[in-house]
């Protein structure tokens, strides 16, 4: 799975489809099943941004690839979360949105 588009970075792509918000789209819109085939991720709504918020994704996604092969699992966790509050800004959520999920994957 990659972007067709030169100016996506792939790792934006992946940051987004790894995001709690784009799970919780998926899950509640989309399919409730385990797998997502290729035509339901065709579905999913891919935010096309300037390169600065796209950077800041790409780089949090490479922070994220490299503690995880660390086994850093607390400083991955406030990674992940930083990754999701842009995210969250990304796709305009409200307050109240953003909790619904948040609660979704605990």
């Amino acid at each position: 799975l990659h972007s067709i588009k030169e100016d996506i970075d792939d790792l934006y792509i992946l940051g987004l489809i790894n995001s709690r918000f784009i799970s919780y789209y998926i899950k509640q819109f989309i399919t409730n099943t385990q797998t997502l085939q290729i035509n339901d991720f065709r579905q999913v709504p891919i935010k096309y941004v300037d390169d600065s918020i796209q950077i800041k994704i790409v780089e949090l996604v490479k922070n994220i690839l490299n503690l995880k092969s660390q086994n850093n699992e607390k400083e991955l966790e406030k990674k992940e979360n930083e990754l999701d509050e842009l995210i969250y800004d990304l796709y305009e959520l409200t307050e109240e949105e953003k909790e619904v999920v948040r609660d979704f994957r605990k």
